[in-house]
């Protein structure tokens, strides 16, 4: 799919330097490069684009895996941020490119400057997203130890049924939840819906991984990775598969003995057991 932002307009945008900034860390896709990756703070334009006289941008030069930038933006307008290195030399973003954009739900997450600390997690268009290579210190405190290991809900086995490395899925069994923390800061979630009504079956399961952030009592989930397939034995036509990103969750956390308590923004809470 392509998107209406080409080289032509990455050349007409504005670099001159304004009285704000948006600063942060760009990484590349896992064994991958930054050079080259152009770091846009865009205004949308009515068409799904980025205005050419508001937007603003700034090119990495450094060849590694993971470099600062710094964009200069004006101050009192609202940008997005997006990144993108044209791997393909299409130019325009399209699959096989690596792009990465701050999102809230699934719109632009609203930036103005001055801001700092911002990180941008490329991951190849088309592809099968991987986790960024963010260490552990870009989330807002440590993974509690309480929390660390696999924690299961309903009739989960604990598995995760996606293969990421070979983009497989494997027969699920049970219905439930399962979440998995890390110490690195990352995170793994599975869930698992079976149903069967007479002679039809339908399943629904999905595979997440991200990066989780601590706000005391409060934990943030941030997928860099989902895929989710859906299955009907009697309606095979509403079968489909997808990889796009959910939004960040939040929820409040408690461990009491071998349980793991999840509140969730509506008061809802759901418990989960120690593996």
């Amino acid at each position: 799919m392509k998107h209406a932002l080409t080289t032509t307009l990455l050349l007409a945008l504005p670099a001159l330097a304004q009285s704000t900034t948006l600063e942060g860390t760009l990484f590349a896709p896992q064994g991958g490069n930054v050079k080259g990756t152009v770091v846009i703070a865009c205004v949308p334009d009515d068409q799904g684009g980025c205005d050419e006289a508001s937007s603003r941008y700034t090119q990495i030069t450094a060849s590694a895996a993971k470099a600062a930038f710094k964009v200069p933006v004006q101050a009192g307008t609202r940008y997005g941020l997006v990144a993108w290195q044209d791997l393909n030399g299409s130019g325009a973003i399209d699959d096989g490119d690596a792009v990465a954009a701050l999102l809230e739900g699934q719109s632009f997450k609203q930036l103005s400057g001055p801001k700092k600390g911002l990180e941008l997690c490329l991951s190849v268009q088309g592809a099968v997203q991987t986790q960024p290579q963010a260490n552990s210190t870009s989330s807002k405190g440590a993974v509690p130890q309480a929390l660390l290991g696999t924690w299961v809900q309903g009739s989960s086995t604990g598995v995760d049924y996606y293969n990421r490395a070979t983009g497989s899925w494997a027969p699920p069994s049970g219905s439930g939840a399962l979440y998995r923390f890390r110490a690195d800061g990352s995170y793994d979630k599975s869930v698992t819906i079976q149903l069967s009504q007479y002679t039809c079956g339908t399943q629904a399961v999905s595979h997440e991984s991200g990066r989780a952030s601590f706000q005391g009592r409060e934990v943030i989930l941030t997928p860099t990775s989902y895929r989710l397939r859906y299955t009907s034995s009697c309606n095979p036509a509403n079968n489909y598969e997808t990889t796009r990103l959910p939004a960040p969750s939040r929820y409040g956390w408690a461990v009491e003995g071998d349980q793991l308590k999840l509140t969730f923004p509506d008061g809802n809470v759901s418990v989960y057991g120690k593996m």
